[in-house]
């Protein structure tokens, strides 16, 4: 007997120390690939809050979040080029007035804030090790002000170890029972050279390990190795050959379900997968009556969401 071929290695996830269900609220924070992991709890109507102060990419500047949104430290503000910038924040907090500059990060930052001591499961995703650093404070974005007013350098993984759980314990000062889960951002950061690329996400992942061994209720989740170890090809990527693509992102998701949810919750989040798309529906003969249908699957949503509380339309 011949043994079966294998064309891929299919990523074995563990078995968590904790579940997320519906009525959970949940907190997103870290690189793009968050984002699109959020976009998806969003669109299914999971009660998340993603990326409140934008797209953060490492680990020292979602500390550095938590830290000022609990009052121990200050947001700081750059004027260039005729407009004003949180340097903790993305660019979409930025504006050619400084009080609307301000009003839009403090208000960023008391969602945040908000959103800790209410959560029951957050999520970190850290996109890179590397980290610029004016005045001796990490940003959380450069927006385009010349790099030689940053001083640019590699977390070690004794300093990203430390960071880490600092995050971990601001989280459970604002929320003692908070389950949190950390992720390594799939996406290549191929602007640190291949070569640094690696050693971040290398750095990002012996710390992670090392910090889920040492807390409790800390788990991890392998976005990172599901697609560059599972998928493995350049047709799961977007066009730059960096981000992961819509359907390997899709793959990661249910992935992600699979792990966390139990199967009563799946099948919820698959019929109201199911619903959405026939509320999307076109005819493809534009006169055939199909309003009917559209009302059908928009009242059997309604009664889901009723039964499940925790959901937000």
């Amino acid at each position: 007997m011949f043994s079966p071929i294998k064309f891929r290695t299919e990523t074995e996830l563990h078995e968590p120390p904790f579940k997320i269900s519906l009525k959970d609220r949940g907190l997103l924070i870290g690189s793009c690939f968050t984002a699109e992991i959020g976009e998806r709890m969003r669109d299914l109507y999971l009660d998340v809050t993603v990326n409140p102060s934008g797209t953060i990419f490492n680990p020292d500047s979602i500390l550095r979040l938590l830290r000022i949104a609990q009052g121990k430290e200050e947001l700081r503000y750059r004027e260039h080029n005729g407009a004003w910038h949180c340097m903790e924040m993305s660019s979409a907090f930025s504006s050619v007035s400084y009080e609307r500059c301000e009003a839009m990060s403090r208000e960023s930052i008391e969602k945040l804030r908000q959103r800790c001591e209410e959560a029951d499961f957050a999520i970190l995703t850290f996109g890179t090790a590397w980290v610029y650093r004016m005045d001796d404070l990490t940003v959380g974005n450069c927006h385009k002000i010349p790099q030689n007013r940053f001083l640019r350098e590699r977390l070690s993984v004794e300093e990203t170890i430390r960071i880490l759980e600092e995050t971990i314990r601001r989280l459970r000062y604002a929320n003692p029972e908070i389950k949190i889960i950390l992720t390594v951002s799939p996406v290549r950061h191929i602007g640190d050279t291949l070569h640094g690329n690696n050693l971040s996400k290398s750095t990002l992942l012996l710390a992670v390990d090392e910090v889920c061994r040492r807390c409790p209720g800390v788990d991890y989740f392998a976005s990172y190795e599901i697609l560059l170890d599972d998928l493995r090809d350049y047709r799961f990527y977007a066009s730059d050959l960096c981000h992961p693509s819509e359907q390997a992102v899709d793959y990661i998701w249910n992935r992600f379900c699979s792990c966390y949810l139990n199967e009563d919750d799946r099948s919820i989040l698959r019929k109201i997968s199911s619903l959405k798309k026939r509320m999307e529906h076109r005819p493809l003969v534009a006169d055939i009556p199909y309003e009917k249908e559209r009302k059908k699957a928009r009242k059997a949503l309604d009664e889901i969401i009723t039964r499940c509380p925790g959901l937000q339309k």
